[in-house]
C-alpha cells in the first residue's frame, strides 16, 4: 500500500508539474521587455539540429546602368554567410524531500508546495539566462549575449564564428559602441549611428539608475513636464507591466540584469531567440538521488539568442559616468 501511495504521490507531481509549465513559459517570456517584444514579432522560434545557422547578406551582386554594346559584368560573388552559434542548454531542478512529503500529505498540499518549487525554478533560469543575455562570453555554456552582439570588434573579436573586419562578412556584423556619458545628444547620436533608411532601434534597455536619469532628462522632474507624454510607449509592454518611456519611436524600458553604466540601443526586427524542439521547457522526473530520501523533477530548455544585424544596434557603454 506505501508503494502504491508514493507512486499515486508522484503521479499527482507529475501531472501537476506538466499543468504548470505552460504558465513558468509564459511567465519566462514576459519577465522581460526584450522578450515581450520578440515574441510580439514572433522572433522566438522553435528549430532544432546540430547548431543554429543564420544567413546573412555581406555584399552585393555585380548589377548597375551599362552603355550600348558595353560587356556586362557576371561574375559569381559571394554576397552570404551564415552565423553560427551552438545550443546554450539551461536547467531547473524541483526537489521535493521525503519528510515534505509526509508533511504535505495529501494532493492538494502536494500540489501548493510543487507550485512554490516550480515558480522557484522559474526565477532561477531567469535570473540565470537574463545574466547571460547580457554578457561578452562566446565560448559557452550559455547563450551569446547583448555584450557580445552589439560589439563594434575592439572588445569581442568575433560573433557567430566570423572576425570582425573592417571589410568582408566582418564588416557587417560590427556593432557600434558609444562611450559617452547619457545626454540628449548622446541618445540622438547613438540612434543615428545604428539607422540605415528606415531601420532604427525600437527598444532601449538600461539599468534602473540610467532609466531615473532618461526620466528626469525627458522631463519627469518637474511639475510643467508632467503634461508630457512620457509612457506612450508600446502598448503590450505596458500591459506586461513596464514603465515605458519613448524617444525618437523606441521604447526604453528597465532591465534589472542590464549591466550598470551599459544601454542597449536595439532594432528587435533583427533579435531573435531560437529554442530547441526537444528542449522548449521540457520535464523529466521523478529520480530519487542515490541515498537520499528526495524525489526530483527537472526542466530542460536549449536556446540560442542571434543579433541578424550588429551594425543595426548601438551599445552605451559608459553612461551613467
Amino acid at each position: 500500500m506505501a508503494v502504491l501511495v508514493t507512486e499515486q504521490l508522484d503521479d499527482v507531481i507529475s501531472t501537476t508539474i506538466r499543468h504548470i509549465v505552460p504558465m513558468v513559459v509564459d511567465n519566462f517570456f514576459t519577465s522581460r521587455a526584450l522578450f515581450v517584444r520578440m515574441m510580439a514579432r514572433n522572433n522566438v522560434v522553435l528549430d532544432g539540429g546540430h547548431e543554429i545557422q543564420q544567413p546573412f547578406l555581406y555584399d552585393s551582386p555585380p548589377g548597375g546602368s551599362y552603355s550600348l554594346g558595353e560587356e556586362l559584368d557576371i561574375t559569381r560573388k559571394q554576397v552570404m554567410s551564415s552565423l553560427r552559434f551552438p545550443w546554450a542548454t539551461y536547467f531547473g531542478a524541483v526537489t521535493v524531500e521525503g519528510q515534505e512529503m509526509l508533511e504535505n500529505h495529501g494532493p492538494e498540499r502536494i500540489i501548493d508546495l510543487v507550485e512554490i518549487r516550480m515558480q522557484a525554478a522559474r526565477m532561477k533560469l531567469e535570473e540565470t539566462m537574463g545574466t547571460d543575455l547580457y554578457g561578452s562570453d562566446v565560448d559557452g555554456p550559455g547563450i551569446v549575449g547583448l555584450r557580445a552582439a552589439c560589439d563594434n570588434g575592439d572588445t569581442i573579436g568575433s560573433y557567430g564564428g566570423i572576425t570582425r573586419a573592417s571589410t568582408g562578412p566582418g564588416n557587417v556584423i560590427k556593432g557600434n559602441v558609444n562611450t559617452s556619458n547619457v545626454g540628449l545628444d548622446q541618445m540622438t547620436t547613438a540612434m543615428g549611428s545604428a539607422t540605415v533608411g528606415t531601420a532604427r532601434p525600437d527598444l532601449i534597455v538600461m539599468a534602473q539608475a540610467t532609466w531615473n536619469t532618461v526620466h528626469d532628462l525627458l522631463g519627469g522632474g518637474g511639475t510643467a513636464a508632467n503634461n508630457l507624454k512620457r509612457f506612450d510607449g508600446d502598448a503590450s509592454l505596458g500591459d506586461a507591466g513596464f514603465q515605458v518611456l519613448a524617444y525618437q519611436g523606441a521604447d526604453i524600458v528597465v532591465d534589472q540584469q542590464c549591466p550598470a553604466d551599459h544601454v542597449f540601443y536595439l532594432n528587435t526586427a533583427y533579435l531573435k531567440m531560437y529554442i530547441h524542439s526537444q528542449r522548449n521547457f521540457e520535464t523529466d522526473g521523478p529520480w530519487t538521488p542515490p541515498n537520499h530520501d528526495q524525489k526530483v523533477w527537472r526542466i530542460f530548455t536549449a536556446s540560442a539568442f542571434v543579433n541578424c544585424a550588429p551594425r543595426l544596434s548601438t551599445m552605451m557603454t559608459n553612461a551613467d559616468a
